[in-house]
């Protein structure tokens, strides 16, 4: 069975309806297989799945990329926390190393208030790091798929 080299997968952290969409993932295996999954509220399995592409060039881009970042990808905790209580959850998969988090952006809305900033400004830190390397990693992709929108708010792709 191919192994996951980069996923990124969005879901609602607000209330929502049964049969509502609840987000969806973007999963590149080892084998140059990318698949686009749809999830929806109230339901285990995925609602719809989506093959996108089937480039072992693509796969072995996204490795090279993660290889050459690997020390930093791993001094991220796998656990951020900014604060935030609802919005989305994103789960960053770098090969065996997952981060999670709320609202992942590399500017906090809440980043001048020094509170926040004491309770917080660490993870403001790893935030930061790991929007750019996404960045980096999406621009990889777009090489391969430039026609594939993989949004994440905080990087400014949307």
């Amino acid at each position: 069975m191919p192994e996951i080299v980069f996923q990124y997968r969005r879901t609602t952290a607000r209330y929502r309806d049964i049969g509502d969409p609840e987000g969806d993932a973007w999963t590149f295996y080892d084998d140059g297989t990318v698949i686009h999954t749809f999830y929806a509220v109230g339901y285990k399995d995925p609602v719809r799945t989506i093959t996108v592409s089937r480039d072992p060039a693509l796969s072995d881009a996204i490795k090279a990329y993660i290889d050459a970042h690997d020390a930093e990808i791993r001094v991220i905790p796998h656990s951020l926390n900014n604060g935030s209580l609802d919005g989305y959850y994103d789960l960053f998969t770098f090969k065996d190393h997952c981060i999670t988090g709320i609202n992942v952006t590399h500017d906090h809305p809440d980043a001048a208030d020094p509170v926040w900033q004491e309770r917080y400004g660490d993870n403001r830190i790893h935030e930061a790091q790991l929007v750019a390397l996404y960045r980096g990693i999406y621009t990889v992709i777009q090489q391969y798929l430039p026609d594939v929108r993989i949004p994440l708010r905080g990087a400014g792709i949307v």
